[in-house]
């Protein structure tokens, strides 16, 4: 058969994914772990990454000699269809949301609310693409149609803003001790910093605990734990000592700074496993 390319079905996808937001730190001027999940969406996410090229011509006629990058923009759009007054909120990027008396009051606010996004789509055959935009402010549209032979949806549009960190994870988790079923009590000094908060993952067998986000560590069969995310120092007590042989192990993510060619998204595959 002719003018047929070479292809791998395992690289086709379709389908919606999941969108987590979290506010971005002003304070620290830097993104935090987006943990909190929109919601029911309609497939059909879209990125949008442009390019504005400015050409320098010399002759005659007009003879492009140069091209250079004008500027960029990033915007990225999701369609909810899960009515909740949080992404109404969101959407708009301002106002007074009311979580008490369910309300969302808006009109007149001349700043627009900071975020960090992480979208997430897997794949039929297992790979995870994820994209994460580090600093983000919503357009400040909200349109909704009432439609009576539809679902109920309204569009959630955010634009990329140039941010000076991000953060990865570790290539392997970091052990800090090795169980020999009697010592409880597990201690160390993680290899990378400043941490990122709420990504904090310690696993001993079957026990696991995660940060909140305070420098606590909790979780089933953990008495007590704590991370300091600026030096890495981190404390973790058993309730049961874990069995000889077993590793204490960390899972973490952490800040790096960005460069000036790569500071608005990164898109990244993680390989089914």
């Amino acid at each position: 058969m002719a003018n047929v390319p070479q292809y791998d079905t395992k690289n086709f996808s379709f389908g919606p994914g999941i969108l987590y937001m979290s506010a971005y730190d002003t304070t620290n001027d830097k993104p935090t772990y987006p943990d909190t999940d929109i919601g029911a969406v309609r497939a059909g996410a879209t990125l949008r990454i442009a390019r504005e090229i400015l050409d320098v011509v010399q002759g005659s006629p007009d003879l492009i000699v140069k091209s250079f990058v004008r500027s960029e923009t990033v915007e990225f759009t999701v369609t909810s269809i899960e009515w909740k007054l949080d992404n109404l909120y969101k959407a708009l990027g301002g106002g007074e949301l009311l979580t008490a008396q369910n309300k969302l009051r808006f009109g007149g606010d001349m700043d627009l609310d900071l975020y960090t996004l992480r979208f997430e789509h897997t794949t039929p055959t297992g790979d995870k693409w994820v994209i994460k935009i580090w600093k983000a402010n919503p357009t400040g549209e909200l349109e909704i149609n009432f439609a009576n032979d539809d679902v109920h949806q309204f569009a959630l549009n955010f634009r990329g803003l140039k941010s000076f960190y991000g953060f990865t994870d570790v290539d392997a988790p970091e052990s800090i001790g090795t169980g020999d079923g009697t010592t409880t009590s597990f201690s160390g000094t993680l290899s990378n910093t400043p941490i990122v908060p709420k990504t904090v993952t310690v696993t001993a067998g079957d026990v696991t605990g995660t940060d909140d986000g305070n420098g606590n560590i909790t979780g089933t069969g953990i008495s007590s734990g704590t991370i300091n995310y600026d030096t890495g120092e981190i404390s973790v007590s058993f309730d049961s000592a874990p069995a000889s042989g077993v590793s204490v192990d960390v899972d973490y993510d952490y800040y790096v700074q960005l460069s000036q060619t790569a500071s608005i998204v990164e898109i990244e595959k993680i390989p089914a496993s």
